[in-house]
Protein backbone atom coordinates (compact mmCIF):
# COMPACT_ATOMS: atom_id res chain seq x y z
CA UNK A 1 0.00 0.00 0.00
CA UNK A 2 2.93 2.42 0.51
CA UNK A 3 3.72 2.42 -3.25
CA UNK A 4 0.20 3.57 -3.71
CA UNK A 5 0.99 6.83 -1.75
CA UNK A 6 3.09 7.93 -4.33
CA UNK A 7 1.82 6.68 -7.39
CA UNK A 8 1.05 9.07 -10.33
CA UNK A 9 -1.12 6.61 -11.46
CA UNK A 10 -3.11 6.33 -8.49
CA UNK A 11 -5.73 8.51 -6.84
CA UNK A 12 -7.03 7.64 -3.37
CA UNK A 13 -9.60 9.45 -1.73
CA UNK A 14 -8.08 10.32 1.75
CA UNK A 15 -11.60 12.02 2.79
CA UNK A 16 -12.83 8.79 2.80
CA UNK A 17 -9.96 6.74 4.32
CA UNK A 18 -11.04 4.68 7.54
CA UNK A 19 -9.40 5.77 10.90
CA UNK A 20 -7.17 3.15 10.81
CA UNK A 21 -6.33 3.68 7.02
CA UNK A 22 -5.82 7.37 8.14
CA UNK A 23 -3.15 6.63 11.30
CA UNK A 24 -1.30 4.62 9.23
CA UNK A 25 -1.39 7.36 6.07
CA UNK A 26 -0.19 9.64 8.77
CA UNK A 27 2.49 7.14 10.11
CA UNK A 28 3.92 6.92 6.40
CA UNK A 29 3.92 10.63 6.14
CA UNK A 30 5.91 11.12 8.81
CA UNK A 31 8.80 9.32 7.00
CA UNK A 32 8.04 9.97 3.90
CA UNK A 33 10.56 13.17 2.06
CA UNK A 34 9.30 15.12 -1.03
CA UNK A 35 11.91 14.95 -3.70
CA UNK A 36 12.63 16.51 -6.70
CA UNK A 37 11.35 16.67 -10.18
CA UNK A 38 12.24 17.05 -13.83
CA UNK A 39 8.59 18.74 -14.39
CA UNK A 40 5.41 18.90 -12.76
CA UNK A 41 3.15 17.92 -15.12
CA UNK A 42 1.77 21.80 -15.12
CA UNK A 43 0.23 22.78 -18.60
CA UNK A 44 2.89 24.45 -20.71
CA UNK A 45 0.33 27.19 -21.75
CA UNK A 46 0.62 28.29 -17.31
CA UNK A 47 3.11 30.64 -16.45
CA UNK A 48 4.39 31.56 -13.10
CA UNK A 49 6.66 33.58 -11.74
CA UNK A 50 8.94 33.58 -8.52
CA UNK A 51 10.51 36.30 -5.97
CA UNK A 52 12.78 35.36 -3.62
CA UNK A 53 13.59 37.32 -0.78
CA UNK A 54 16.43 36.89 1.69
CA UNK A 55 18.31 39.14 4.35
CA UNK A 56 21.70 39.24 5.79
CA UNK A 57 23.80 39.82 2.46
CA UNK A 58 24.84 42.50 0.54
CA UNK A 59 22.33 42.64 -2.92
CA UNK A 60 25.82 42.88 -4.78
CA UNK A 61 26.48 39.50 -3.69
CA UNK A 62 23.82 38.12 -6.16
CA UNK A 63 24.11 41.22 -8.83
CA UNK A 64 27.28 39.69 -10.80
CA UNK A 65 25.38 35.86 -10.68
CA UNK A 66 22.07 36.68 -11.66
CA UNK A 67 23.19 39.20 -14.78
CA UNK A 68 23.78 35.79 -16.46
CA UNK A 69 20.93 34.65 -16.40
CA UNK A 70 18.83 35.96 -19.16
CA UNK A 71 15.71 37.93 -17.91
CA UNK A 72 16.38 37.23 -13.84
CA UNK A 73 16.64 40.21 -11.96
CA UNK A 74 18.75 41.34 -8.69
CA UNK A 75 16.61 43.83 -6.92
CA UNK A 76 16.27 45.38 -3.70
CA UNK A 77 13.82 45.07 -1.46
CA UNK A 78 13.08 48.04 0.70
CA UNK A 79 11.79 46.55 3.68
CA UNK A 80 15.25 45.19 4.71
CA UNK A 81 17.97 47.20 6.17
CA UNK A 82 20.22 44.50 4.30
CA UNK A 83 19.60 41.97 1.62
CA UNK A 84 17.27 41.85 -1.46
CA UNK A 85 15.09 39.78 -3.92
CA UNK A 86 15.78 37.92 -6.97
CA UNK A 87 12.78 38.04 -9.34
CA UNK A 88 12.35 35.40 -12.12
CA UNK A 89 11.22 36.14 -15.64
CA UNK A 90 8.06 34.28 -16.84
CA UNK A 91 8.73 30.46 -16.65
CA UNK A 92 7.06 27.40 -17.88
CA UNK A 93 6.84 24.18 -16.81
CA UNK A 94 10.29 23.26 -18.15
CA UNK A 95 12.74 21.01 -17.36
CA UNK A 96 15.47 23.91 -18.32
CA UNK A 97 13.61 26.43 -16.09
CA UNK A 98 13.49 24.48 -12.95
CA UNK A 99 17.58 23.90 -13.26
CA UNK A 100 17.59 27.87 -13.49
CA UNK A 101 15.53 28.00 -9.86
CA UNK A 102 17.45 25.55 -8.89
CA UNK A 103 20.78 27.23 -9.64
CA UNK A 104 19.63 30.86 -7.94
CA UNK A 105 18.51 29.19 -4.68
CA UNK A 106 21.70 26.90 -4.29
CA UNK A 107 23.95 30.22 -4.98
CA UNK A 108 21.88 31.75 -2.55
CA UNK A 109 21.86 29.07 0.05
CA UNK A 110 25.87 28.80 -0.35
CA UNK A 111 26.33 32.00 1.85
CA UNK A 112 26.66 31.51 5.48
CA UNK A 113 25.25 34.53 6.50
CA UNK A 114 22.05 34.59 4.17
CA UNK A 115 18.85 34.74 6.41
CA UNK A 116 15.81 33.55 4.97
CA UNK A 117 13.91 32.59 8.00
CA UNK A 118 12.69 35.76 10.17
CA UNK A 119 11.48 38.26 7.38
CA UNK A 120 11.51 36.87 4.12
CA UNK A 121 8.56 35.54 2.11
CA UNK A 122 8.34 33.30 -1.12
CA UNK A 123 6.44 34.98 -3.79
CA UNK A 124 4.52 33.62 -6.13
CA UNK A 125 2.80 34.92 -9.34
CA UNK A 126 0.71 33.19 -11.85
CA UNK A 127 -0.56 34.32 -15.25
CA UNK A 128 -4.24 35.56 -14.78
CA UNK A 129 -5.39 34.08 -18.08
CA UNK A 130 -5.06 30.61 -15.88
CA UNK A 131 -8.34 32.00 -15.24
CA UNK A 132 -9.85 32.05 -18.97
CA UNK A 133 -12.93 33.95 -17.20
CA UNK A 134 -14.36 36.67 -14.52
CA UNK A 135 -16.42 33.33 -13.21
CA UNK A 136 -14.02 30.92 -12.87
CA UNK A 137 -11.91 33.49 -10.84
CA UNK A 138 -15.23 34.09 -8.47
CA UNK A 139 -15.46 30.19 -8.41
CA UNK A 140 -11.77 29.99 -7.20
CA UNK A 141 -12.29 32.85 -4.19
CA UNK A 142 -15.30 30.55 -3.44
CA UNK A 143 -12.94 27.21 -3.26
CA UNK A 144 -9.86 29.66 -1.10
CA UNK A 145 -11.82 31.17 1.38
CA UNK A 146 -12.92 28.14 3.80
CA UNK A 147 -9.26 26.74 3.07
CA UNK A 148 -7.14 30.05 3.63
CA UNK A 149 -6.00 28.20 7.11
CA UNK A 150 -4.97 25.26 5.24
CA UNK A 151 -2.63 26.83 2.36
CA UNK A 152 -1.41 29.22 4.96
CA UNK A 153 0.49 26.17 6.82
CA UNK A 154 1.16 24.22 4.18
CA UNK A 155 2.69 27.78 3.36
CA UNK A 156 5.16 27.60 6.69
CA UNK A 157 7.80 25.66 4.30
CA UNK A 158 10.02 23.38 6.55
CA UNK A 159 8.47 25.54 9.92
CA UNK A 160 5.60 24.98 12.18
CA UNK A 161 5.33 28.89 12.82
CA UNK A 162 4.73 31.98 10.03
CA UNK A 163 7.70 34.30 9.78
CA UNK A 164 7.36 37.07 11.58
CA UNK A 165 6.47 39.77 9.44
CA UNK A 166 3.32 37.97 8.10
CA UNK A 167 0.85 39.53 10.16
CA UNK A 168 1.44 42.86 8.12
CA UNK A 169 3.43 41.51 4.70
CA UNK A 170 0.77 39.26 3.63
CA UNK A 171 -2.02 39.00 6.34
CA UNK A 172 -4.83 36.33 5.44
CA UNK A 173 -7.86 37.91 3.36
CA UNK A 174 -10.80 35.37 3.75
CA UNK A 175 -12.82 37.85 6.01
CA UNK A 176 -12.47 40.41 3.27
CA UNK A 177 -13.05 38.45 0.56
CA UNK A 178 -16.67 36.33 2.28
CA UNK A 179 -17.68 40.30 3.01
CA UNK A 180 -16.88 41.90 0.03
CA UNK A 181 -17.76 38.83 -2.51
CA UNK A 182 -21.60 39.50 -3.23
CA UNK A 183 -19.34 42.84 -4.54
CA UNK A 184 -17.05 41.15 -6.73
CA UNK A 185 -19.58 38.70 -8.58
CA UNK A 186 -22.07 41.90 -9.11
CA UNK A 187 -19.02 44.28 -11.29
CA UNK A 188 -17.86 41.17 -13.41
CA UNK A 189 -14.88 43.25 -14.71
CA UNK A 190 -11.47 43.75 -13.35
CA UNK A 191 -11.22 47.34 -12.86
CA UNK A 192 -14.34 47.36 -11.00
CA UNK A 193 -12.51 44.38 -9.02
CA UNK A 194 -9.66 46.57 -7.79
CA UNK A 195 -12.28 49.52 -6.94
CA UNK A 196 -14.06 47.24 -4.49
CA UNK A 197 -10.58 46.16 -2.26
CA UNK A 198 -8.40 49.28 -2.83
CA UNK A 199 -4.66 48.91 -4.08
CA UNK A 200 -3.35 48.96 -0.41
CA UNK A 201 -6.05 46.56 0.90
CA UNK A 202 -5.24 43.68 -1.17
CA UNK A 203 -2.55 44.27 -2.47
CA UNK A 204 -0.62 43.40 0.67
CA UNK A 205 -2.41 40.50 1.79
CA UNK A 206 -1.56 36.75 1.43
CA UNK A 207 -3.58 36.80 -1.70
CA UNK A 208 -2.84 39.95 -4.41
CA UNK A 209 -5.03 40.36 -7.14
CA UNK A 210 -4.68 43.61 -7.56
CA UNK A 211 -1.78 43.15 -10.69
CA UNK A 212 -5.05 41.22 -13.00
CA UNK A 213 -5.30 43.08 -16.13
CA UNK A 214 -7.37 40.50 -17.85
CA UNK A 215 -8.29 36.72 -17.62
CA UNK A 216 -7.83 36.19 -21.56
CA UNK A 217 -4.38 38.16 -21.88
CA UNK A 218 -0.85 36.97 -20.93
CA UNK A 219 1.39 39.77 -19.56
CA UNK A 220 4.22 40.19 -17.39
CA UNK A 221 2.32 42.24 -15.08
CA UNK A 222 -1.10 40.56 -15.46
CA UNK A 223 -0.73 37.98 -12.53
CA UNK A 224 -2.41 36.59 -9.21
CA UNK A 225 0.22 36.83 -6.42
CA UNK A 226 -0.03 33.90 -3.19
CA UNK A 227 2.45 36.03 -1.14
CA UNK A 228 1.67 34.02 2.54
CA UNK A 229 4.73 31.54 2.03
CA UNK A 230 7.78 31.82 4.00
CA UNK A 231 10.91 32.00 2.51
CA UNK A 232 13.17 29.17 1.83
CA UNK A 233 16.08 28.37 -0.74
CA UNK A 234 15.03 24.79 -1.29
CA UNK A 235 13.85 24.11 -4.72
CA UNK A 236 12.06 21.13 -3.73
CA UNK A 237 9.81 23.53 -1.15
CA UNK A 238 9.54 26.37 -4.29
CA UNK A 239 8.65 23.49 -7.21
CA UNK A 240 5.65 21.45 -4.72
CA UNK A 241 4.53 24.77 -3.46
CA UNK A 242 4.15 26.39 -7.28
CA UNK A 243 2.72 23.18 -8.17
CA UNK A 244 -0.31 23.76 -5.44
CA UNK A 245 -0.92 27.28 -6.08
CA UNK A 246 -1.50 26.08 -9.84
CA UNK A 247 -3.51 23.24 -9.06
CA UNK A 248 -5.53 24.87 -6.72
CA UNK A 249 -6.60 27.58 -9.18
CA UNK A 250 -7.26 24.92 -11.43
CA UNK A 251 -9.32 22.85 -9.21
CA UNK A 252 -11.53 25.67 -9.73
CA UNK A 253 -12.67 24.45 -13.03
CA UNK A 254 -13.97 21.15 -12.04
CA UNK A 255 -17.62 19.94 -10.64
CA UNK A 256 -17.34 21.43 -7.36
CA UNK A 257 -20.30 22.21 -4.69
CA UNK A 258 -20.89 25.36 -4.97
CA UNK A 259 -23.79 25.33 -2.33
CA UNK A 260 -21.47 24.36 0.32
CA UNK A 261 -18.68 26.27 -0.70
CA UNK A 262 -21.28 29.36 -0.93
CA UNK A 263 -22.93 28.67 2.66
CA UNK A 264 -19.04 28.62 4.20
CA UNK A 265 -18.61 32.14 2.77
CA UNK A 266 -22.19 33.10 3.98
CA UNK A 267 -21.12 31.65 7.68
CA UNK A 268 -17.85 33.45 7.58
CA UNK A 269 -19.53 36.87 6.14
CA UNK A 270 -22.19 36.76 8.85
CA UNK A 271 -20.37 35.63 12.10
CA UNK A 272 -17.06 37.37 14.16
CA UNK A 273 -14.69 35.08 12.03
CA UNK A 274 -10.83 35.62 13.29
CA UNK A 275 -7.59 33.63 11.77
CA UNK A 276 -7.16 31.75 15.25
CA UNK A 277 -8.15 28.53 14.02
CA UNK A 278 -5.21 28.79 11.59
CA UNK A 279 -2.52 27.07 14.20
CA UNK A 280 -4.49 24.27 14.55
CA UNK A 281 -4.04 21.13 12.59
CA UNK A 282 -6.73 19.94 10.80
CA UNK A 283 -6.18 16.66 8.65
CA UNK A 284 -9.78 16.04 7.87
CA UNK A 285 -9.61 19.40 6.03
CA UNK A 286 -6.29 19.18 4.35
CA UNK A 287 -7.47 15.86 3.10
CA UNK A 288 -10.39 17.19 1.62
CA UNK A 289 -9.05 19.97 0.05
CA UNK A 290 -5.93 17.46 -1.29
CA UNK A 291 -9.11 15.55 -2.85
CA UNK A 292 -10.12 18.78 -4.25
CA UNK A 293 -7.19 19.59 -5.93
CA UNK A 294 -4.88 16.73 -6.87
CA UNK A 295 -6.18 14.04 -9.51
CA UNK A 296 -3.02 11.49 -8.38
CA UNK A 297 -1.53 10.25 -5.47
CA UNK A 298 2.54 11.31 -5.61
CA UNK A 299 0.77 15.25 -5.56
CA UNK A 300 -1.36 14.58 -2.97
CA UNK A 301 1.24 13.16 -0.41
CA UNK A 302 3.65 15.56 -1.44
CA UNK A 303 1.26 18.51 -0.31
CA UNK A 304 0.15 16.80 2.75
CA UNK A 305 3.69 15.96 3.54
CA UNK A 306 4.38 20.07 3.76
CA UNK A 307 1.04 20.90 5.55
CA UNK A 308 1.17 17.66 8.21
CA UNK A 309 5.48 17.97 8.45
CA UNK A 310 6.03 16.47 11.55
CA UNK A 311 2.63 17.05 13.22
CA UNK A 312 3.76 19.45 15.68
CA UNK A 313 1.11 22.27 16.34
CA UNK A 314 1.87 26.23 14.79
CA UNK A 315 3.92 27.94 17.16
CA UNK A 316 3.73 31.86 17.61
CA UNK A 317 7.45 32.78 17.62
CA UNK A 318 9.58 35.31 16.25
CA UNK A 319 12.17 32.49 15.95
CA UNK A 320 12.14 30.23 13.57
CA UNK A 321 10.52 26.78 14.29
CA UNK A 322 11.64 23.67 12.47
CA UNK A 323 10.55 20.95 11.66
CA UNK A 324 11.74 17.74 10.65
CA UNK A 325 13.41 17.08 7.43
CA UNK A 326 11.10 17.63 4.91
CA UNK A 327 12.63 17.15 1.68
CA UNK A 328 14.90 14.58 -0.12
CA UNK A 329 17.83 16.93 -1.11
Amino acid sequence: MIKEFVDRKNNIMLSKMSNDDKAFYLSFLSKYLIEYRKTLNIDPDNTFGIEVEYEALDKEYMDEYVDEMPGWKSVYEKDFILGGEVVSPILKDYYTNWIDVKEILDKLSSYDSVDVDHHSGSHVHIGADIFKDFDSFCKFLLLYVPYEGIIYRFGYMDKVNPRESLVYSAPPSCLDIARKYDDIVSVKTTKHLHKIFGDWDNRFTGLNFQNIKSFKKKGINNTIEFRMANGTTSPILWQNTINFYIKLIQASFKDLDIDRLAYILYRMKNSMFNTEGFDIIDIDKAMELADIVFDNMLDKTNFMKQYYKDGSQTKISYSPCYTKKLTKE
